[in-house]
């Protein structure tokens, strides 16, 4: 996919830093890439509803990302008595 912000020049020296990794450090970077986004995006959940816990953000961000019902076959609800 071509950047809009990103020169031909940078794009090819970055092609050519992560071609220089090899495919172990590239997927280490592809995980800490994926944790930081995560991180983020719970961040901007706790933002929008500040009286979130950290872990309610992270439930509703597994829930955006499981959809609704593999979230709840993964983490039922606990029955009410």
């Amino acid at each position: 996919m071509k950047s809009r912000d990103t020169s031909v020049a940078a794009r090819e020296v970055q092609l050519a830093a992560l071609r220089a990794m090899g495919p172990g450090r590239r997927a280490e970077l592809a995980l800490e890439m994926s944790e930081q986004a995560r991180e983020i995006t719970i961040q901007g959940i706790l933002a929008r509803d500040p009286q979130l816990s950290y872990a309610e953000a992270r439930m509703q961000l597994l829930r955006r990302l499981l959809g609704p019902e593999l979230y709840d076959a993964a983490y039922p609800s606990p029955v009410k008595q």
